[in-house]
């Protein structure tokens, strides 16, 4: 079970260090200045290990730089290929289904007992156009795909009351392709805005794209907040919601430290599902070349492993 011990926020590059002997995981540093900011940070700290992943979630695989290998082969083919006792996983390149398959493989291995999570705001956002229609827009995904199934996070379909936990970001068809898609007839709608937002006013484009959707023919209830960069509320908002007992699926559409969060309940709830059951939506995004521009925020989100817990 994971549990956060804290968190680090950096305005100054300079300032950031991580343990040289971790091994970090990362995806493409080519996307925008965020990327390529983790590549230079990683080798001015002097990270002796640092592995390409890529999940596909058309065949349940993961790509390195070396070769394709099954998404069951993830803890034989890299976590035991390194003998540390802690990671680091760049979020900021990384997407949701690559951070939980590695926070859910090595909640299972003994030797693992501490995650570094490296989390890069934006300065600013790529706007879609200058439409007047879709003014308050970014362009920050060129396709978006059906939501296939996440192999150990889907839920029982036949349940009959299944509430829908959406963490909202800027892109407003991404939050119309689960109504328009899913089988499922959820029984209540909660989403949740990131307040206050990377920058201010941002949370108020999440509304506006979205307000369409606050309405009873969407079961909607009403909307929740919590922080854009803290993942640490995001798993609390989750943990308070589990409690009333009911099913749900939760759609980590938002930012990526919102994601976090989710991925951090789904793992640490991944063995308990006897009364209620817990599931995720994501739809693999094709993210935009120069989706963002300059560097934001810097924060290390710092996991344990509660003793007692695998």
């Amino acid at each position: 079970m994971w549990k956060f011990k804290n968190i680090e926020t950096y305005n100054n590059p300079d300032e950031v260090s991580f343990e040289t002997d971790y091994v970090a995981y990362h995806g493409d540093y080519a996307l925008d200045d965020r990327g390529r900011f983790v590549e230079s940070l990683f080798d001015q700290q002097e990270i002796k290990n640092k592995v390409y992943l890529k999940y596909d979630e058309m065949d349940f695989s993961f790509q390195d730089k070396e070769k394709k290998f099954k998404k069951n082969e993830l803890t034989e083919e890299l976590l035991e290929k390194y003998k540390y006792s802690s990671i680091i996983i760049d979020a900021t390149t990384l997407s949701f289904a690559e951070i939980l398959y590695i926070l859910s493989d090595s909640n299972k291995m003994e030797t693992i007992q501490n995650i570094q999570i490296l989390y890069v705001e934006p300065s600013e956002y790529q706007f879609l156009n200058s439409s007047i229609t879709t003014h308050d827009e970014f362009s920050l995904s060129d396709k978006l795909q059906p939501f296939p199934p996440l192999p150990g996070f889907t839920i029982n379909t036949e349940l009959e009351k299944v509430e829908l936990v959406v963490f909202l970001g800027f892109e407003k068809q991404r939050l119309g392709q689960i109504f328009s898609t899913e089988e499922v007839i959820y029984e209540n709608f909660i989403p949740i805005v990131p307040l206050p937002g990377f920058s201010p006013g941002w949370e108020n484009r999440t509304i506006n794209n979205h307000l369409k959707f606050f309405d009873p023919r969407y079961s909607f209830s009403e909307i929740k907040y919590v922080s854009a960069n803290n993942p640490y509320q995001s798993l609390k908002l989750l943990e308070k919601i589990a409690q009333t007992g009911k099913s749900f699926r939760v759609a980590p559409i938002g930012t990526k430290p919102n994601a976090i969060g989710c991925a951090v309940f789904l793992v640490n709830n991944e063995d308990s599902r006897e009364d209620a059951n817990y599931g995720a939506l994501y739809d693999f995004p094709v993210k935009s070349k120069k989706r963002s521009t300059g560097i934001g925020k810097i924060h290390v989100y710092n996991l344990i492993k509660e003793i007692g817990n695998s």
